[in-house]
């Protein structure tokens, strides 16, 4: 039974790509922050999917030593690992650090899809057709000159931050997969579209409340939102595919500067010195 895990996976478009995989007959994990959203997500998917392998880890992707944790108890109960869809994400609109002191958007955004890929790239890199799914964003388009302050310590604006974020998630996309070229990984990002969820509307901000309400009546459902993951985790056509950018199911140019290799190079470092998986 092919193995799959999924970031985020309690609610919005990471549980309906739980539900996709679950229905296909995948083992699937959901790895989430919280027991009690977990626990209702595996019950509402059980309750769909009596049959399925379903499971809940939970997982703290702001904490290294729980990433370490975690990949320890996959690698101890699960002998595959074919798909990680690291779907987690988070928008904040006020400066706030993790208990490892990272500032908490690049800290979820980027650098938990960075540690939790290399913590588990052993079993990963075993199944010699494995695949990884970084969920990204059209908003990685704001960055528009090479950042200096990943963490925007000198100036944190929410919309910046996360758009950051997400270009980061390009930029790791691009360089994991020429790092694994012919370790038979496949590492790819996309787009989701849109998406009507709760996403972003803890933001205390009126006018982030009221853009997101506004976004929401124009925005795709969590299903059709998460159907690219859903392509890139399981379809044929993407089997040998690697180091893209989709939207729509479809490969996209993504942000002019996200294919600088130095700029790829950098962030990896920089996401190195922060701590080894």
């Amino acid at each position: 039974m092919q193995t799959a895990i999924i970031t985020g996976a309690n609610s919005g478009i990471g549980k309906e790509t739980a539900r996709a995989l679950a229905q296909q007959g995948y083992r699937v994990i959901l790895a989430c922050r919280s027991q009690t959203k977990g626990q209702l997500a595996l019950a509402e998917l059980q309750a769909s999917y009596p049959t399925a392998s379903l499971h809940l880890e939970l997982v703290d992707l702001t904490s290294l030593k729980e990433i370490r944790d975690f990949a320890s108890r996959i690698k101890r109960g699960y002998d595959r690992l074919d798909v990680l869809v690291n779907n987690a994400g988070l928008f904040l609109n006020t400066f706030t650090e993790t208990a490892e002191g990272i500032e908490q958007t690049f800290a979820v955004n980027h650098l938990g899809y960075f540690r939790l890929t290399l913590a588990l790239q052993d079993l990963l890199k075993a199944n010699q057709s494995a695949r990884v799914v970084n969920v990204s964003s059209g908003a990685h388009f704001g960055v528009r000159k090479p950042p200096t302050d990943w963490q925007m310590r000198q100036k944190y604006v929410g919309f910046a931050a996360y758009s950051q974020s997400k270009f980061a998630n390009v930029l790791f996309t691009y360089h994991l997969a020429q790092l694994w070229l012919h370790d038979g990984v496949t590492v790819n990002c996309l787009h989701p579209g849109v998406v009507a969820t709760q996403f972003g509307l803890n933001n205390p901000q009126w006018y982030m409340q009221l853009a997101m309400n506004i976004a929401s009546r124009f925005a795709l459902s969590a299903a059709d939102g998460a159907a690219t993951q859903i392509y890139l985790a399981t379809s044929l056509e993407v089997a040998h595919v690697t180091g893209k950018y989709f939207d729509k199911r479809q490969v996209r140019q993504s942000a002019a500067l996200s294919y600088d290799t130095q700029l790829q190079q950098q962030l990896w470092d920089y996401s190195l010195s922060l701590g080894m998986p």
